[in-house]
C-alpha cells in the first residue's frame, strides 16, 4: 500500500454515513412493525460502527480531520437518541 492512500477521508466518511444508516433502518423497522431484538441491534450497530470509524480515521489522521470527528460525535448523539426512544 502507498502512503498516500491513508489520506483518503474513507474512515471519515463512513463515521457519518453509518448513524444515518442505522436511523434509516431503525424507522424502516418501526415503519414495518418488525419488533425483535435483532432489529434493535442492527439498527444500534450503525451508530456502534460509525464511533468505531471515527476513532479509527482520527488515529490514522486522515486529510479531512474534522470529518471523523464529527462522525463519532454524531454517532454518540445518535446512539444516545435510541436509549431515549
Amino acid at each position: 500500500m502507498r502512503a498516500d492512500e491513508y489520506e483518503k477521508p474513507i474512515c471519515g466518511a463512513l463515521s457519518v454515513c453509518l448513524p444515518a444508516a442505522g436511523v434509516l433502518f431503525g424507522f424502516a423497522s418501526v415503519a414495518a412493525q418488525l419488533d425483535s431484538t435483532a432489529t434493535l441491534l442492527l439498527s444500534l450497530a450503525g451508530p456502534v460502527g460509525g464511533v468505531a470509524c471515527g476513532a479509527l480515521g482520527v488515529a490514522r489522521g486522515e486529510r479531512l480531520r474534522w470529518l471523523p470527528f464529527l462522525g463519532a460525535v454524531l454517532s454518540i448523539c445518535v446512539g444516545a437518541c435510541f436509549f431515549l426512544l
